[in-house]
């Protein structure tokens, strides 16, 4: 039998998505994570790079949305991550990671580069058929022996430490502020730093201080004698969320001066 001949395109990236929609995800505003994914999956585009988009999310539930879509063609949208239940992110990553290196696995022309990135607010608290250890064994397989990246950004709690007790590297993992505002922070963080490693600007990728400070932040109000930090309010959506024709709302997230573009089609 004739042997497959395999390549790593190096001008080829797998853009792995691991969103959490469980409740506690209301507290982001799901047009701004949409808005910001989007973006995030916009920017990768501009390096250059062919990018391949694998979205799935989860609560204690597991939906799969897109497996190797182009990036021009994977919009996030509202209904793909309305929150609900529980946090099973051990149960998650587990069928993410195997799926995605599956997926990958049948492809002859492989993407050179894989940077998996895992979205949640809170901790574990309802997988059933994994642990974390079993999770680190899994995320030190795909980064030793395939190179995989993998980037974690979590709310309420110690992103780095958490990140760290299932393998993932300290320079990749971000805490962010429980609140629209430091979801949209993170992200264009996350985008900053992806795309600064898919060019070729850094070796992996790793987030700057800057970076880390600004996703935790609250934004502070106009102030004169008194100095107070409270929540900067975005740009109100002009579209009923009812609206069931494709429409484009960019929104300008005034701590970051960036444009967030919001697709609807649900």
């Amino acid at each position: 039998m004739a042997s497959t001949s395999i390549t790593l395109n190096d001008n080829k990236v797998a853009l792995g998505l691991l969103v959490d929609k469980s409740g506690s995800m209301s507290a982001m505003d799901t047009r701004e994570v949409c808005a910001s994914l989007n973006n995030l999956i916009d920017e990768q585009m501009k390096t250059g790079k062919e990018i391949l988009v694998w979205l799935s999310t989860f609560d204690d539930k597991y939906d799969t949305i897109y497996k190797g879509i182009e990036g021009k063609d994977a919009k996030v949208r509202r209904a793909y991550i309305n929150p609900r239940g529980l946090t099973a992110i051990y149960d998650a990553m587990n069928t993410f990671i195997t799926d995605l290196g599956a997926d990958l696995r049948d492809m002859s022309d492989r993407p050179g580069k894989v940077v998996v990135v895992i979205l949640t607010d809170g901790e574990e608290n309802s997988s059933k058929k994994t642990d974390r250890e079993k999770v680190m064994d899994m995320v030190r397989e795909q980064q030793e022996k395939y190179s995989w990246e993998f980037v974690f950004l979590g709310a309420n709690q110690d992103a780095i430490g958490n990140g760290a007790k299932m393998g993932i590297d300290s320079n990749a993992a971000c805490t962010f502020d429980y609140s629209a505002e430091g979801c949209a922070r993170v992200l264009r963080s996350t985008s900053n730093a992806v795309a600064r490693a898919i060019s070729g600007q850094t070796p992996r990728v790793e987030f700057t201080q800057e970076e880390r400070d600004e996703s935790q932040m609250v934004a502070p109000v106009p102030h004169h004698d008194s100095f107070e930090l409270t929540s900067m309010p975005f740009a109100q959506n002009p579209y009923d969320e009812d609206d069931d024709e494709e429409s484009q709302v960019t929104r300008t997230n005034a701590g970051l001066n960036s444009n967030y573009v919001f697709h609807k089609n649900i």
